[in-house]
């Protein structure tokens, strides 16, 4: 009876040994947290996923935006050294689209300080070697404003010293959506190599001596940043010298472009 009892105590004594060991087993469970580690990974992919969409998204729609920007003048006097005067009119933008307005600014803050930049270099030593007073000065007309797009034309004289003013032109074609300029190639469903002869058959040479040498000055001249819009028209333009002493500007009704022209 005793052998039988010792026999039961010990076979118990073996049973709750073995289920001390194997306690540890639910330890094995902690690979869970691994797992939730590894979610923030995907959920950190999920802007990128975000942003590609926005992407696709806005090329998609239409590129300008539908508020007009509100165009005011800044103005910038001053001389160097009794040498030089200056008096700059740079356009400033506001628009429902802030950033885009910011973007149009800034461009113009630096197109400025260029021109202010070359008044007291270039132009003060210009003055100072002819022992003379020079002036330059700035201004700008809105071409378009409306449908997405805002297109300004600029000029910059400089007169005195005896001479004939001297006259350079600029245009700056922008997006109102985002700010950015528009190129030429973005108001066309052909390249420039289709493009450039269709709008050259509108370089009226007038009363020009030699339409030929003029028609082939046109074509070397061409240069496909000169350029604004209106509502209904392109206009591409020469610099003075570049196809006779006046500046040239030729306008082109987008009806007569056929498909070839977009509005972008």
């Amino acid at each position: 009876m005793k052998k039988r009892l010792a026999a039961l105590l010990a076979a118990l004594a073996l049973l709750a040994l073995t289920a001390c060991r194997a306690e540890p087993a639910p330890a094995e469970t902690t690979a869970a947290p691994e797992t939730t580690t590894a979610v923030p990974e995907t959920t950190t992919a999920a802007p990128e996923t975000t942003a590609a969409a926005s992407e696709t998204t806005a090329a998609a729609s239409p590129s300008g935006s539908s508020c007009p920007a509100v165009v005011t003048a800044e103005k910038k006097e001053g001389s160097v050294e009794e040498s030089v005067g200056y008096n700059l009119r740079t356009p400033q933008a506001s628009s429902c689209a802030s950033s885009a307005a910011q973007t149009i600014n800034d461009y113009y803050a630096a197109a400025e300080g260029k021109l202010a930049d070359f008044a007291s270099g270039e132009l003060y030593e210009q003055a100072m070697n002819d022992r003379t007073v020079l002036n330059l000065t700035s201004d700008y007309t809105v071409e378009r404003n409306g449908g997405g797009i805002l297109s300004i034309l600029r000029s910059a004289v400089v007169s005195g010293g005896g001479e004939s003013d001297r006259t350079t032109w600029y245009a700056e074609t922008f997006n109102l959506a985002s700010g950015g300029l528009y190129t030429l190639d973005d108001f066309f469903t052909v390249p420039e190599a289709d493009y450039k002869p269709l709008l050259l058959k509108y370089a009226d040479p007038g009363d020009a001596d030699d339409p030929k040498a003029f028609a082939a000055a046109a074509e070397a001249s061409f240069d496909k940043k000169r350029f604004y819009v209106t509502a209904d028209a392109l206009v591409f333009f020469y610099q003075p010298g570049d196809l006779g002493p006046p500046s040239s500007f030729f306008e082109v009704p987008v009806a007569l472009l056929g498909d070839a022209f977009q509005w972008p």
